[in-house]
């Protein structure tokens, strides 16, 4: 049975970016030989995120919304490493394309976190 954790206090985006890292681990987990060095830093960026989003709680105001930024510019990075390895043929497509869709979510909550709307 697996444990769904929801991070810091209840912070379902870091949540979501868990689960978006392990996706990252999991397809690139059988990566073909000779792209390393790109596996490691897909898998650096996506743990970055939910790093960046854990940090974010323990913080207040432009601090906070430093961790922020760290994360969504981290989730596109992510994005991008394993755009790369999938156009090359080194992972699987469905499952790219899954850990893809999690790192889009992630950038997409990390964009709302930095750019709250206006409550009247």
């Amino acid at each position: 049975m697996q444990v769904k954790l929801v991070g810091p206090s209840g912070f379902r985006a870091h949540s979501l970016a868990l689960d978006a890292s392990a996706a990252v681990y999991t397809v690139t987990s059988g990566a073909a030989r000779g792209h390393s060095s790109l596996v490691d830093q897909a898998r650096r960026a996506a743990a970055s995120v939910a790093l960046n989003l854990a940090e974010s709680s323990g913080r207040q105001g432009d601090d906070r919304r430093h961790f922020f930024r760290i994360a969504y510019g981290s989730a596109r990075e992510a994005i991008s490493a394993v755009s790369l390895l999938l156009r090359v043929g080194a992972i699987d497509g469905r499952a790219a394309h899954e850990a893809m869709t999690l790192l889009d979510q992630c950038c997409a909550v990390c964009w709302r976190l930095l750019h709250p709307v206006a409550r009247n």
